[in-house]
């Protein structure tokens, strides 16, 4: 398998159990990657994401995420 296609394995059951645990489904997403993650990885997430079904609202690193949230830590 490609990395894609593993991508796409795991974007397709995480889909399938949020489904089942909220009764509902989900069509908007946004992907955190690592922050090494060069572009041809992150367009290659927002590939498996689109085949997914899912519509991609956001792909950000784990970097930025870590510095929004910097300031709520206690």
């Amino acid at each position: 398998f490609s990395p894609q296609e593993i991508l796409l394995m795991v974007l397709l059951k995480m889909k399938e159990t949020t489904k089942s645990y909220l009764g509902y489904n989900i069509s908007d997403t946004i992907i955190t990657v690592p922050a090494y993650c060069d572009n041809s990885q992150r367009q290659a997430t927002k590939d498996a994401d689109t085949i997914s079904g899912m519509n991609i609202l956001r792909v950000s690193d784990a970097a930025q995420n870590q510095a929004a949230m910097s300031p709520y830590k206690m």
